[in-house]
């Protein structure tokens, strides 16, 4: 019974690639250098829009993107690199997403395993 899918997406699934390939090449990205304040100032606008509260949080600069705190001291960084805007970007948007699930555990739930973050060891 699977044969015949895998027999479909061995014919279907090459041009698909190329295609995505093809669009990957052609697509330019903007040359920097970004300052690291301009992207600063792209994080925050960015993180703002995704509704952090940073009366609860703060982003900071580190040598490695990571989310960490708790759900009232929410803590995130990132790194600026001025020739690649994008590798900041995307880690925010990234840690973001982590940031909000912290922030958004009960307080009532604090100190038990279902108001806390799940670990990496969990996972």
């Amino acid at each position: 019974m699977i044969d015949p899918m895998f027999v479909e997406l061995d014919q279907a699934l090459p041009p698909l690639i190329d295609t995505a390939i093809d669009r990957q090449t052609a697509s330019a990205s903007p040359a920097g250098p970004f300052p690291s304040e301009r992207q600063e100032a792209l994080a925050r606008t960015l993180i703002s829009a995704l509704e952090f509260d940073f009366g609860r949080g703060r982003i900071d600069v580190s040598a490695h993107p990571f989310t960490g705190g708790v759900t009232n001291d929410t803590r995130m960084t990132t790194r600026y690199n001025p020739d690649d805007f994008c590798m900041s970007m995307f880690a925010v948007l990234h840690e973001t997403g982590h940031a909000l699930y912290q922030q958004g555990l009960p307080d009532a739930w604090a100190g038990q395993p279902i108001g806390d973050r799940r670990r990496h060891g969990i996972a």
